[in-house]
């Protein structure tokens, strides 16, 4: 979608580009001379349309090379980042917070950072480079992450690859901080009599469950997530990476590994892999503009408290 989006402008840009050449050209028509019984009135109404539809060039120009290089909106789709972000939300993305592209063939220019623990990134998905996801960076190259999906417990060793020693535990506290409960759409899947949110089965129901908000603190790194007694993952769905058991993985160089913070409803590095460092769109900086709506339903509200900084 962002390609066709930047391809897009582009042509607009060359079009409009080409009718305020026309119209530079042509400056010298449009005195009072030009006015005169010599010109007709078509042609007048001619070089008047040149002059509106050139007068889009410098515009376009300007909100390509922001969307392109500085900052670019997404919207937040589903449920997997609550309750950081939420359904309806409207997000800016930094694309310069780590690398410069090239907006169309997403060549590298200029690396200027990298990606951080904890980080919130816009990133392609693996799988199909055709849909953004956001996701929470948990494991940096080299790191050991283990995940357990009963008990819900995250343990990553830092540079395991490296050191070969996994003496570089980083703690991961959960604190339960605020007691309310945030309810979830699950999906119950009729054939596999079980609440599952990763199948394509055509047999689906919503399934509301109720969730906790917990603080996790990740070596000093704090950020809210959600977590539910009721759901434990299908550990047998897990990205099982070779020389690894499942629920265990050791992140690859120039690859990163996210989690959704709402943990027990999120499709991520647990399911099909890691991020590739090429692959990442951007760190999401802003909410601009927030909706109180449902996955594929009209906005019933606007949600003015949520506009500002992501943590």
């Amino acid at each position: 979608m962002s390609d066709t989006i930047a391809i897009f402008f582009l042509i607009m840009i060359l079009i409009t580009g080409l009718f305020w050449i026309v119209d530079k050209n042509e400056k010298h028509i449009l005195d009072q001379k030009s006015y005169s019984s010599d010109n007709s009135y078509f042609h007048i109404k001619k070089i008047q349309l040149t002059k509106f539809i050139a007068s889009f060039f410098p515009v376009l120009i300007i909100v390509f090379l922001i969307r392109a290089f500085f900052y670019e909106p997404f919207q937040i789709p589903s449920e997997s980042m609550m309750p950081t972000l939420l359904t309806g939300d409207f997000i800016l993305v930094k694309k310069y917070a780590y690398t410069i592209k090239d907006p169309i063939l997403h060549y590298t220019i200029m690396n200027l950072s990298s990606p951080q623990r904890g980080d919130v990134i816009v990133f392609k998905y693996p799988n199909d480079i055709h849909l953004n996801y956001i996701k929470r960076i948990i494991g940096l190259p080299g790191d050991k992450i283990i995940y357990n999906p009963f008990n819900k417990i995250l343990t990553i060793d830092m540079n395991c690859q490296k050191t070969k020693n996994f003496e570089n535990n980083i703690s991961v506290i959960h604190k339960n901080f605020i007691p309310q409960n945030i309810m979830c759409n699950f999906q119950y899947s009729s054939k596999n009599k079980k609440i599952v949110y990763y199948t394509d089965s055509k047999e689906k129901q919503s399934y509301p469950l109720n969730f906790k908000v917990f603080q996790e603190n990740i070596n000093g790194i704090k950020f809210n997530i959600l977590l539910s007694n009721t759901v434990n993952d299908d550990i047998n769905c897990y990205y099982q990476q070779i020389g690894q058991k499942k629920g265990t993985w050791i992140v690859p160089e120039n690859k990163y590994f996210v989690m959704g913070d709402n943990r027990d409803n999120s499709l991520d590095s647990r399911y099909w892999g890691f991020v590739p460092i090429d692959n990442i769109v951007g760190k999401a900086n802003y909410i601009w503009m927030s909706f109180n709506k449902k996955h594929n339903e009209w906005p019933i509200e606007l949600r003015l408290n949520r506009i500002g900084k992501i943590r």
